[in-house]
């Protein structure tokens, strides 16, 4: 929904910002690599799924806290629940292909505000440094959020080995897809160029 950012920190500054160490697991270390880092350790199935499971309760995270802020029309209120609901069901739906995997790792961290602040602010994801002081902000934050999902998704995918895990990987994130549009949508009532400006999903990496 929104173009790819070319550029990415790294894999040290990522894990330093998650709270993980080098041998941990977790969004920063699976996703904030660079191709030999890749290449020279492939992540299990469950240390995926578990990256994935942290990325989407970052995204409850800002939806709770767009919701708190007050900022939010009813119009808008109304449009981001099932939105909402939805990113709570992924991550029931993630922890429950966690628990199928039975892995001897420890449970992943479950991020809390501070992890979501650092792993979005890494992304370029200005909103909550600034404040969210209306309804654009609010929406400009969840959008934002939405394509950083979409980019960890992306990114992950490819490196699934369990078809049923990749179809639920790949539905996820067509529904998140969804939700940018909608997102875009209530940023650009009316503008379908401003609202969709890429007809190709890979988020933001």
């Amino acid at each position: 929904m929104s173009r790819a950012v070319t550029s990415s920190p790294t894999r040290r500054g990522l894990l330093t910002g998650w709270g993980v160490t080098a041998a941990g697991t977790g969004f920063f270390a699976l996703l904030g690599g660079d191709a030999a880092d890749a290449q020279a350790s492939a992540p299990a199935e469950a240390e995926l799924i578990a990256a994935l499971l942290q990325v989407e309760q970052v995204l409850v995270i800002a939806y709770r806290q767009a919701f708190r802020s007050q900022q939010l029309g009813k119009r808008a209120a109304a449009r981001l629940r099932p939105l909402d609901a939805h990113a709570r069901a992924h991550v029931s739906m993630l922890r429950q292909q966690l628990d199928l995997l039975g892995s001897a790792s420890p449970p992943p961290h479950t991020p809390d505000l501070a992890d979501a602040q650092k792993l979005l602010s890494a992304h370029q994801v200005s909103q909550w440094r600034t404040g969210l002081r209306g309804e654009a902000d609010c929406l400009g934050l969840l959008l934002a959020a939405e394509n950083v999902v979409i980019g960890a998704f992306f990114k992950v995918m490819s490196q699934l080995t369990s078809p049923a895990r990749l179809r639920l990987a790949a539905g996820i994130m067509a529904g998140e897809a969804q939700h940018a549009l909608v997102l875009g949508e209530l940023l650009h009532p009316r503008d379908i160029t401003q609202a969709a400006p890429n007809p190709f999903v890979q988020g933001t990496a």
